[in-house]
């Protein structure tokens, strides 16, 4: 009995038997299973068909029209494995497209400049060296006339002297005429807000020429932020105390913007703050004096007639300071 397990008939097994011209049972065994074909009782040998046989081939071989109906019944063939793509074959000569020439690419013309090319930068020059808002050659004495205090210690007055005699008064003291003294020494406060930040290293250079001349042991350095109510402390003190004012005739310098720069903040320093502070001041026998980096037309109009200040610029001169600190 064949046992047919796909699409494959045995007039295929005899076609491809004729096909290979052997009908041999090991032939046709190979054959039968290589198309799928199983017979339970052995493999029978099968003859080629020959040209005389095209009836009797009819009635083996159905059409495939019959093939399709006789197929709805059975159950569909497992999937066949998908070959694996082949790599086209390579054209023959003369076959195939046209390669197109390729383009002789030239060099394309010089750009005409028509401003002239800067030099080259040299390894050996050194960046500009900073310069401070005050100028190196007066800055000493523009701190001097901020800070000094005008006190009778100078020569003997004598045209006063001779005033006194001639009413008949004593004289206890001989009267002196005043002069700028540093011995009450100074208070620096040095504001590290946020609107200060471009000027830290200004105010640090600032602070050593204060000490260098006013002195060491006489000058006070204290940082704050915003405003001094809010705390003062020195750089290694953390957290910061409530400020202090110091003992009455010192001069206050302060090196700070009194609110100008920096972006707004809930903290900042205003108006309030500041009057609070010179109004502690003056109470205390202190006067303040502020370096304020700012060109005078937007200085505080509230504070022109409050403190004394002094502008932080290059274009500051100790004529300028003696004259408006009295």
């Amino acid at each position: 009995m064949i046992v047919k397990s796909s699409g494959v008939w045995l007039g295929d097994v005899a076609r491809a038997v004729a096909a290979l011209g052997r009908s041999d049972p090991e032939t046709v065994r190979t054959v039968m299973e290589l198309l799928g074909v199983e017979s339970s009782a052995g493999t029978a040998a099968v003859r080629p068909p020959a040209a005389s046989d095209d009836g009797l081939l009819a009635h083996i071989v159905p059409p495939a029209t019959e093939f399709r109906e006789r197929d709805d019944d059975l159950e569909p063939p497992p999937p066949r494995p998908v070959p694996m793509p082949m790599a086209a074959p390579a054209p023959l000569p003369g076959e195939g497209p046209t390669l197109l020439t390729p383009v002789v690419r030239a060099s394309r013309p010089p750009v005409a400049w028509t401003a002239p090319a800067l030099a080259p930068a040299s390894r050996t020059t050194r960046p500009p060296l900073r310069e401070p808002l005050l100028a190196p050659r007066s800055a000493s004495a523009i701190v001097q006339a901020a800070v000094s205090r005008r006190e009778p210690d100078g020569e003997v007055d004598i045209p006063g002297a001779v005033g006194r005699l001639a009413q008949g008064l004593p004289l206890g003291t001989l009267p002196r005429r005043p002069s700028p003294t540093l011995r009450f020494g100074v208070q620096v406060l040095v504001d590290r807000g946020t609107g200060m930040q471009p000027f830290h290293r200004d105010q640090d250079e600032l602070v050593a020429r204060i000490r260098r001349t006013v002195g060491q042991e006489t000058t006070e350095v204290l940082y704050f932020e915003d405003a001094p109510l809010h705390g003062t402390g020195t750089a290694e003190q953390w957290p910061w105390h409530p400020y202090a004012p110091p003992a009455p005739g010192t001069r206050v310098l302060l090196l700070t913007d009194l609110g100008l720069g920096g972006p707004p903040r809930a903290r900042q320093s205003g108006r309030t703050d500041w009057e609070r502070f010179f109004d502690r001041l003056a109470h205390s026998g202190c006067t303040p004096v502020v370096f304020l980096p700012y060109p005078r037309h937007r200085w505080p109009a509230w504070a022109r007639d409050r403190v004394r200040m002094v502008p932080w610029d290059r274009r500051t001169t100790v004529g300028w300071v003696r004259m408006h600190q009295g």
